[in-house]
């Protein structure tokens, strides 16, 4: 179970912890301008300077809104080199703590090898316009560090809500897709479960209808024997739908043998035991899609099952006799989509005609590397 509000509380807060950083920033610039007592500092400067704070403060925000969103508008490359001139302009009207905005911006917009050499360059500049504007050496020093420190913060946070979200994101794509693979999963259980009990029963009905009238009996046992089987079509369908697991190979051989019985083919098994639960659900699923496709196609006497373990697979062979000559070579959808499930594990799968009007399926299941010891 996914908790995605948890992994969205998380980004939420990681940006709100960024805009507190940048909201004390700017208070400490509108607090400075307000109250500082410094007689060089007209009030047309102080006013300039309190507004481009605000406004590079917000504009701060949408640049951020735009990273997170990776979303880079025409007007990203101006939005960003106007906030970093901004934060040294302000250094102007003594808003030097602005400046870490300005290397913020540089962190979440750039490279690291730009970071490394724009950086740099961009203090230098700041301490020029310090000594021209403030030649006090606890700004020359503070304000870089300060500055650093700063937008290392605002960008970290910023970097985190992204991760986050991508993270969340990356789940719920994560759970639609288990969705949709146990959706496809159920959707070939039916095809196989109601497929092949469908074709068992029309079978049996069909030999009742070919049947004299004057055999009551041989109509009531054949009828009889078609209840039974959409009986237990209708058991295996009711595990389906409360989430039963798909059945081993050894219990679909069991399975189809009942079936054969009941239909009249006679059917022999050479079966060795699989090695790992993948083999047996793979090979299970290929010998279900066999039978359906045998009793829906053909009009079998004869079955051959075979199971034989190889030193690295399974080797699966299913044979009829009586195969129609306009069947495909490659098989009906259910084999073509078994192959293509066959061929992601590794192995082969080939379906087509044989010598004597037979049709073969032979599929190779390769072994888990994981289990070797499996049974």
């Amino acid at each position: 179970m996914w908790i995605t509000a948890s992994g969205r509380d998380d980004a939420r807060g990681a940006l709100i912890t960024s805009w507190v950083v940048l909201g004390f920033m700017v208070i400490q610039v509108l607090t400075s301008l307000s109250l500082q007592i410094d007689p060089s500092l007209a009030s047309v400067r102080r006013a300039i300077g309190i507004t481009l704070a605000v406004g590079s403060a917000l504009g701060f925000l949408r640049l951020q809104s735009l990273v997170l969103q990776n979303h880079r508008p025409v007007y990203f490359s101006g939005l960003r080199w106007g906030l970093i001139a901004m934060g040294i302009l302000l250094l102007l009207t003594d808003a030097w703590a602005m400046f870490g905005m300005s290397l913020a911006t540089l962190f979440l917009t750039s490279t690291r090898r730009q970071v490394l050499l724009i950086g740099p360059v961009l203090t230098i500049v700041v301490e020029l316009v310090l000594l021209y504007s403030s030649p006090q050496l606890v700004l020359l020093v503070g304000v870089p560090m300060y500055s650093w420190l700063a937008a290392g913060v605002i960008f970290v946070l910023t970097r985190l809500c992204a991760v986050l979200n991508e993270l969340r994101l990356a789940r719920e794509d994560i759970a639609r897709l288990q969705i949709d693979e146990e959706r496809h999963r159920i959707s070939r259980d039916l095809h196989d479960i109601l497929g092949r009990t469908l074709v068992a029963a029309s079978l049996r009905t069909q030999t009742a209808l070919r049947l004299d009238c004057g055999d009551a009996a041989g109509c009531r046992t054949q009828l009889e024997q078609a209840a039974q089987t959409l009986s237990d079509g209708n058991t295996q369908l009711r595990a389906l739908v409360r989430g039963a697991v798909i059945r081993g190979l050894h219990s679909e051989i069991a399975i189809a043998v009942d079936l054969f019985e009941r239909v009249g083919v006679s059917c022999k098994v050479d079966a060795d035991a699989f090695r790992t639960e993948r083999d047996g659900q793979l090979g299970a699923a290929v010998l279900r899609e066999a039978v359906t496709n045998m009793l829906k196609h053909s009009r079998p006497r004869y079955a051959w099952i075979s199971v034989r373990e190889e030193s690295t697979a399974t080797l699966i062979t299913i044979v009829n006799d009586r195969a129609p000559k306009a069947l495909p070579e490659s098989g009906g959808t259910g084999l073509r989509a078994l192959a293509q499930r066959v061929e992601q594990s590794g192995g082969t799968l080939r379906a087509g005609g044989a010598e004597g009007a037979r049709f073969r399926v032979i599929a190779r299941i390769p072994h888990e590397q994981a289990t070797p010891g499996a049974s």
